[in-house]
Parts: C-alpha cells; structure tokens; sequence
C-alpha cells in the first residue's frame, strides 16, 4: 500500500495554506447556523464535505473553528471568542 501523501505547507504572506490540524483550531460542530464552514471564506467547495485553505482534511459544511472569518471579511484567520 503506498504511503498517504499529506499536501505540502505553503506560507502566503502571514497565513499559511493547510497549516494547521483540527485540534489546534479547536474544529467542531457549529453552535449556530452563522459560524458553520459554509458560511466561511476559507472552505472550498461550499458542499456538505470539503475543504480548507488552512486546516488539513475533509471540513464538513456543519462545523466550525477557530480560524472562522465570514465570507466578504475583511483580514485573515483572527477570530474573536465573541464570533465563535
């Protein structure tokens, strides 16, 4: 069986693209309908499973994380306790 190949870490400016696992983004299931994946910038494509620009894996469209920023957000992955 060949080895499971984990896509290369690339840095863009200050984000770095698939940087980060789901524990260090605390990655969970949405404690509303706001901050899901699919209401995020970053999750490619909005479907019930997909992806991230920074966190490694399959993103399911229902949770969140830490890293949340609404799509049509202005900056990058900094999200307050008060948007979660």
């Amino acid at each position: 069986m060949a080895p499971l190949r984990v896509p290369e870490v690339r840095e863009v400016g200050e984000m770095e693209i698939w940087g980060k696992s789901k524990k260090q983004v605390n990655y969970r299931p949405a404690p509303t309908p706001e901050v899901r994946c699919d209401h995020c910038k970053f999750m490619f494509p909005r479907l019930s499973v997909g992806g991230c620009r920074l966190v490694r894996g399959n993103i399911r469209s229902s949770d969140t994380c830490e890293a949340f920023t609404p799509r049509g957000a202005e900056g990058g992955a900094e999200a307050s306790e008060g948007d979660l």
